[in-house]
């Protein structure tokens, strides 16, 4: 019939998170449709070249290629993207609009109890965001149960590692990242 068969899709960034193909057709806001026909054409019908979807969940960093195709009507169109996944430890909600990133750190046995929110966030170099636009969200970011770690942290006076969770809301999404704290002893030499 002479139309042409268009899918258009756009660059990303793939998190902690699995990428499956529904969240890589959502993540490149992928579209597919006829120059000429009005209707258009249902993103699930899309498909991702599972060994390019693959090697990216595999993969701890960098950039890699992930090609879209639809045939329909026997006319085929494809077109690659370029994925950056983020291997560095940062986290979204499950549908992708904030991120979270967090690291694990050390405190001293003496300062765990004095230990605040603030305090947690720059040790653990946190950085939140919208990832649609990058506003920042860090200052937004809370420590979940920090007088529960701190009064666990507190019992060893030998030290120990213990888990922190850091979590940001925006616009009703929640990501949550889990870090190790080293808590160094308290050591007395004789």
């Amino acid at each position: 019939d002479g139309d042409i068969l268009v899918i258009t899709v756009k660059n990303f960034t793939k998190y902690e998170n699995a990428l499956t193909e529904a969240v890589a057709r959502t993540s490149a806001d992928a579209r597919a449709h006829w120059v000429k026909k009005a209707d258009p054409i249902p993103q699930a019908e899309i498909t991702v070249d599972q060994a390019h979807l693959e090697a990216i969940n595999q993969a701890e960093s960098g950039m890699l290629d992930l090609k879209f195709s639809i045939t329909k009507s026997s006319k085929t169109a494809e077109v690659t993207v370029d994925v950056t996944v983020a291997g560095d430890g940062t986290v979204t909600d499950p549908d992708g609009t904030i991120a979270l990133y967090a690291e694990g750190f050390a405190v001293d046995y003496a300062a765990v109890s004095g230990l605040t929110v603030e305090q947690a966030r720059t040790s653990a170099k946190v950085n939140a965001y919208v990832i649609a636009d990058t506003a920042s969200l860090t200052d937004h970011v809370t420590v979940k149960d920090l007088d529960g770690f701190k009064q666990e942290a507190s019992k060893n006076r030998e030290g120990g590692r213990y888990d922190l969770t850091f979590t940001v809301t925006h616009a009703g999404k929640t990501a949550e990242k889990f870090v190790k704290v080293v808590v160094t002893g308290n050591q007395t030499v004789v």
